[in-house]
């Protein structure tokens, strides 16, 4: 089986999604870090010590990357530049359209809401809570 290895694009500060796919558990969670590759490495340990086989680990998917905003486009400027909120510390939360936006949590509402609806997410602070978006317009996400 081998020691697990972390992913070599895992650097920086950034937002990570884990969606474990196996039957028997079917659960996600949304994290932010200042250092993914430190939070991630002090769990790799876990899965090599556990013994979890290539078959169980090839059904957890890890994304993670850079959250990006921009404010709704106004007659002063039609493409706002894209905008990153910075330091990916707890809680990960800036101005949108004028308004304060935790991307955390609208991110583990959008796992609930479309990824993985009828099962657990880990994120319980925010997960049974309702997100109320505060600006006047409807927010769009979009992951790749």
């Amino acid at each position: 089986m081998g020691e697990a290895q972390l992913p070599a694009g895992l650097v920086s500060g950034g937002i990570y999604m884990l969606v474990n796919t196996n039957a028997a558990a079917n659960n996600g969670y949304v994290g932010i870090s200042t250092d993914l590759r430190q939070r991630f490495s002090t769990r790799m340990g876990a899965v090599t010590e556990l013994g979890f086989s290539r078959q169980v680990m090839d059904k957890i998917g890890v994304n993670w990357g850079k959250v990006k905003t921009r404010d709704t486009p106004n007659a002063a400027s039609l493409y706002p530049a894209w905008a990153d909120p910075g330091n990916y510390a707890a809680p990960l939360v800036s101005s949108l359209d004028g308004c304060r936006v935790n991307y955390e949590r609208l991110v583990v509402r959008m796992m609930k809401m479309h990824w993985v609806p009828n099962d657990t997410i880990a994120n319980n602070i925010f997960v049974n809570t309702p997100y109320v978006n505060p600006t006047t317009i409807d927010i769009t996400v979009k992951v790749s």
